[in-house]
């Protein structure tokens, strides 16, 4: 079925495609790489149809890979519960896709740069669009930083204080409005192009005069998020083969899995990788300018921000209607709430106006999740729940799927912000403090 919707939709066979993201990236190379890009080479006798979009080099990808961070994710204010006001849940309509059709791209080295643009050639950093090395000093005292950083245990966070990064110069401009300062280090220029316009209008088009309960509207909003991906994807991928044990024993192998009947899953060490088509600085653009459209809903006079998503910001008051509606890019109003909670990212619980509860806990089946009365006895320091859940564990090995009881344990988190305490309860968040 999915096949005849793939073909008759868009003439296109799927076939040597594994995956979600390597469907979405043929289906743009085959019918929506803008014209302006494209050329044709001969090879051999015959003329192939080519892009100029290119992949990076494992030099190139390992400086701009450091500027790939995903979305922001944060708690802010731990508890509301007020008898006069209500909280607002909004969530971005297509939030990447808005950000592939609306912005120009960068997809190919023009320049590389040495010193600090900002002093030496400010016109040039206003106007051209790259990744730099910098060194940061963020403000002190913004209530919802806007630029993250991959602290020593591997955690993004969004913190004040001095440190040094990699990022795109489109956030770095933006976090200059909010009084953050730099010193560029280094960096690369990228020519730019609206990259996705076609595809995402056609994709977006399908999804939009679509029912929901038919199978082209989930698999245009897939076809949609998927594409960005594939350009992140690392530029050397380990390969895997089966071998018989003299293969093995001839061999050198990096990673190998005994399958217990005379063969091995394993990977070889001189022969074990394939380099697929990679553009991370397209996916790290798509991601960073994503911050950048949710900033508008931080550090804002006329409303507070209790938590915020990839896609979505809670806040004390509605927003204007000009922000509200249903297109490419425009706030829906999910919910509406008398009560909420949260202790980090994806843990929070509210009650909504008409009653129901709505708890979100990561990695919490929902047969399992707590009352919201349960966790507002977390506000208390010290406080925690435990719950028993049933994982699935794979052994590839054994061809055995084992199911496990285990405990999971509730608490605050402080892994990216830290709680603020009167006397023994959470009442509000600080920033982390970063300082090289």
């Amino acid at each position: 079925k999915f096949d005849q919707l793939i073909r008759s939709r868009f003439n296109f066979n799927f076939h040597n495609n594994p995956t979600l993201s390597s469907l979405a990236f043929s289906l743009y190379r085959y019918g929506y790489i803008p014209e302006n890009l494209q050329y044709t080479k001969e090879v051999g006798k015959q003329k192939q149809l080519k892009s100029l979009i290119d992949s990076l080099n494992e030099n190139y990808d390992v400086f701009v890979r450091q500027s790939y961070f995903g979305g922001h994710v944060d708690s802010y204010i731990p508890y509301f519960n007020s008898t006069n006001k209500l909280l607002y849940h909004y969530d971005v309509v297509s939030l990447y896709p808005y950000i592939m059709k609306e912005y120009k791209l960068p997809f190919r080295i023009s320049q590389h740069v040495e010193g600090n643009l900002l002093v030496s050639n400010k016109e040039l950093f206003d106007t051209a669009t790259g990744f730099y090395k910098v060194r940061v000093t963020a403000p002190s005292g913004l209530n919802n930083p806007l630029l993250p950083f991959k602290n020593s245990k591997g955690v993004v966070i969004y913190p004040e204080g001095t440190w040094t990064a990699t990022y795109y110069s489109e956030e770095i401009k933006n976090c200059i409005k909010y009084g953050y300062k730099f010193e560029i280090i280094s960096g690369y220029l990228f020519e730019t192009d609206f990259l996705f316009t076609n595809y995402i209008d056609n994709l977006f088009n399908i999804k939009q005069n679509t029912p929901k309960a038919d199978p082209m509207y989930h698999i245009s909003k897939i076809l949609m998020n998927s594409l960005y991906g594939k350009f992140g994807i690392h530029f050397k991928l380990p390969t895997f083969g089966v071998y018989n044990k003299e293969e093995i024993e001839k061999g050198e192998f990096n990673d190998m899995v005994d399958l217990e009947n005379g063969y091995y899953l394993g990977n070889e060490a001189n022969n074990g990788f394939t380099v697929p088509f990679s553009n991370v600085a397209i996916a790290s653009a798509i991601t960073a300018l994503a911050r950048v459209h949710m900033s508008q809903f931080k550090n804002q006079s006329n409303f507070n921000l209790y938590y915020t998503d990839t896609d979505s910001a809670i806040i004390d008051s509605p927003l204007s209607e000009s922000l509200v509606g249903n297109n490419l890019g425009q706030m829906t109003l999910e919910r509406v709430y008398n009560k909420f909670i949260t202790f980090g990212p994806k843990f929070y619980g509210g009650v909504t106006q008409d009653g129901q509860e709505i708890i979100k806990i990561k990695g919490l089946s929902h047969d399992v999740l707590p009352t919201f009365s349960e966790l507002e006895m977390l506000l208390e320091k010290g406080k925690f729940l435990e719950r028993e859940q049933t994982k699935v564990f794979k052994d590839i090995g054994l061809s055995e799927i084992t199911l496990k009881n285990l405990p999971y344990l509730l608490k605050p988190t402080e892994n990216k912000r830290d709680f603020n305490y009167s006397g023994d309860k959470i009442i509000s968040t600080r920033n982390k403090v970063v300082s090289e």
